[in-house]
């Protein structure tokens, strides 16, 4: 008698916590994104295709500035499906301020293959700068090679003309040179991602 009493107890009490994980919703794509957020669906989207990972704290910081090489390595697996781990380049990057061994370099080799970056005119890259709506637009628009190219204005007119004929200019830019943060990315890098596949 004590023994089913004790069964009966320890299935009641198990219960409740199995029928909550039933339930229980899904967690957000990172914890710092919610799906209220303006950015949510695209984060979401690039993350669940592999193309964003986050901070090893499940973070995003989608308010945060972007700099070159972190744009660099997200833009290669997003337009080329660019797979680090097994890449082998005999090349040398030719950027006086680049380590060849730092966890970037891959994901730059890649770019610099597909003539997406040159990089300075003072032969440096800067992977540190933050990257600023013009530069993500000329990055993108070459290395998702979307299209003819007007020859309108300012060198990088061409390009923020076409990520606007796409649909992809975030809502928050104002200007070309505004750094754009890491939600405004994931929004250019889906928005063109999605506009390529449509066309």
């Amino acid at each position: 008698m004590k023994k089913l009493f004790t069964l009966l107890l320890f299935t009641l009490t198990a219960l409740p916590s199995i029928v909550l994980a039933d339930i229980a919703p899904e967690p957000d794509v990172f914890t710092d994104v919610q799906e209220y957020d303006d950015a949510y669906w695209e984060i979401r989207w690039l993350k669940e295709d592999g193309i964003l990972s986050g901070y090893p704290d499940g973070s995003f910081h989608p308010d945060d500035t972007i700099n070159r090489a972190e744009f660099s390595k997200i833009l290669a697996i997003a337009a080329y499906e660019f797979d680090a781990e097994s890449a082998d380049f005999t090349s040398w990057l030719d950027f006086y301020d680049i380590d060849q061994d730092a966890w970037y370099a891959p994901y730059l080799h890649k770019l610099y293959d597909e003539n997406v970056i040159s990089g300075y005119s003072d032969k440096s890259f800067k992977p540190d700068n933050d990257v600023n709506f013009a530069e993500a637009a000329k990055m993108t628009m070459l290395a998702f090679d979307s299209g003819e190219l007007s020859s309108n204005g300012a060198w990088y007119q061409p390009y923020v003309d076409m990520v606007e004929d796409l649909g992809a200019t975030p809502e928050s830019i104002t200007s070309p040179d505004q750094l754009i943060t890491r939600a405004e990315m994931a929004v250019m890098i889906y928005e063109t991602a999605q506009a390529r596949e449509a066309q």
